[in-house]
């Protein structure tokens, strides 16, 4: 019953990855909506999903910039030149799991963002700097959750260690 679960539960997090993502981001546009009822909702929720997505720019940077020569980004470009889309998109889904050359994903990032969310946030009676951070706070937290389902641990991307190949990976 539990493999069966966590089987149901990798698929599931494999084919929304990204709406999940966005669901995060609006509930937490939402959450500080009902701290801050004077905010603007629509304003709330911009903020939450932009905020929630905005940490996967990173990857954009990695194909272009700091991983434009790994095995990963040229496997991508080939799809993109061969304009097999919707191969690319599924080989994302399944693959971006393994990409642990993501600079802006690791605990340091993490903390830090945390650390914004409190001081910029909290302490300056910020609504929209609070939907912000703690929007951008969820999205690692998420993918480190993900990690655990995918993995039964984080990978080494989150401990300042990038480009390190998985046991089970080839």
């Amino acid at each position: 019953m539990r493999k069966k679960m966590i089987s149901f539960l990798r698929q599931k997090s494999e084919k929304y990855h990204m709406s999940i993502h966005a669901v995060l981001g609006v509930m937490s546009g939402l959450a500080i909506k009902s701290i801050y009822p004077e905010s603007n909702l629509n304003k709330m929720l911009a903020l939450g999903f932009l905020a929630n997505i905005l940490p996967d720019i990173d990857h954009l940077f990695y194909f272009l910039w700091y991983g434009a020569k790994s095995d990963y980004t040229r496997t991508v470009k080939k799809y993109i030149a061969d304009r097999e889309i919707k191969a690319l998109v599924a080989y994302l889904k399944r693959n971006h799991k393994y990409n642990t050359g993501i600079y802006s994903h690791n605990l340091m990032t993490l903390l830090f963002v945390l650390l914004l969310f409190w001081l910029a946030g909290l302490t300056r009676d910020s609504p929209s700097l609070s939907v912000v951070f703690l929007s951008w706070s969820l999205h690692y937290m998420y993918d480190i959750v993900e990690d655990f389902l995918f993995f039964k641990e984080i990978n080494p991307n989150w401990f300042l260690r990038f480009n390190i190949k998985r046991k089970n990976e080839n």
